[in-house]
């Protein structure tokens, strides 16, 4: 059985494992069922709402699922008592979130298992992580950066402006590649300065477990391992207006809805078609049409519809 779920926003969110995602009492964030922005780390998933609650699932031994329990969640759990979620990230055993008016709260790993306010350096709009930090973008398109963990939470500038687009590399410890004003790449390492990237300028970035890929201005789609930026073009693609790297498999969103993805697989049968086996170049997925966003995952993945 394919392992790539589907969160319907007009039908409601089915979790990896086809869990009712269910609504929230009359009132209260989460109340909806309508799915606006999700993000897939390793093991958890968490879906942002359209009425600004937050709904989590998956392995939380850490506490990432953030419901203030250990163990694993196997169907969307409403975080309780968070509202006005406005950007959601995801990224080994942490997750991160902004809110209205600017403020941050993450939890998980080193933080405990409920969120936990984080004190920024300006209004963030919308949070990126990757394995062991997160940044925030700003709404003047400055980038602040934190440690998700107890130890050292306290955000440090980077010496980067004109940020339109933030992606962390969700399976790498320290690396962030963002989108300039201009539509150049930079990228960072830890401690290191921003320095620009050898690509084309750009329309979209997304960065996965395993890769990072870009839609170019020109319309083409390159992909590379961040520890080893290597810029390979894939074969094979028109008309794609979004781009989602991933683990196993990275995607396309085409101008139509549809869905093309490629990438190893590993025998997994996360492609959704029936198959298993590596896909080298872009393949429709069959039960996927009028897609609005797609997180490819590594194991799983989910895709929000129209």
């Amino acid at each position: 059985m394919s392992l790539l779920a589907l969160v319907a926003a007009s039908l409601g969110l089915g979790g990896c494992d086809s869990a009712p995602f269910g609504r929230g009492a009359v009132g209260e964030c989460g109340a909806s069922n309508l799915v606006e922005e999700l993000s897939i780390a390793k093991f958890h998933t968490c879906a942002r709402l359209r009425d600004g609650g937050l709904k989590c699932w998956g392995s939380s031994f850490n506490g990432q699922v953030g419901d203030g329990t250990r163990g694993h969640r196997t169907s969307p759990t409403l975080i309780a008592g968070l509202c006005g979620v406005t950007s959601v990230a995801t990224a080994g055993e942490s997750t991160c979130v902004s809110v209205e008016g600017g403020s941050v709260r993450c939890w998980g790993l080193g933080l405990g298992d409920s969120p936990v306010e984080i004190r920024s350096t300006g209004a963030v709009v919308r949070v990126a992580m990757n394995q062991i930090e997160a940044c925030g973008l700003h709404a003047d398109g400055s980038v602040s950066c934190w440690e998700t963990t107890a130890e050292r939470r306290s955000p440090r500038k980077i010496a980067i402006s004109a940020v339109t687009h933030l992606v962390g590399s969700k399976g790498n410890w320290s690396r962030f590649f963002v989108r300039r004003t201009d539509g150049t790449v930079w990228g960072w390492n830890g401690m290191d300065q921003p320095a620009p990237m050898p690509i084309p300028p750009v329309r979209d970035i997304s960065c996965g477990i395993e890769m990072c890929c870009a839609l170019l201005e020109d319309a083409r789609v390159v992909c590379w391992d961040p520890d080893n930026p290597v810029f390979e073009t894939v074969s094979g693609l028109r008309d794609v207006v979004r781009i989602a790297a991933g683990g196993a498999r990275n995607c396309a969103i085409l101008s139509d809805g549809t869905v093309r993805c490629w990438g190893p697989d590993r025998n997994m049968g996360t492609f959704g078609d029936g198959s298993t086996g590596a896909h080298p170049l872009p393949s429709a997925i069959p039960s996927l049409s009028t897609v609005r966003q797609i997180d490819p995952g590594n194991f799983n993945g989910c895709a929000v519809l129209v």
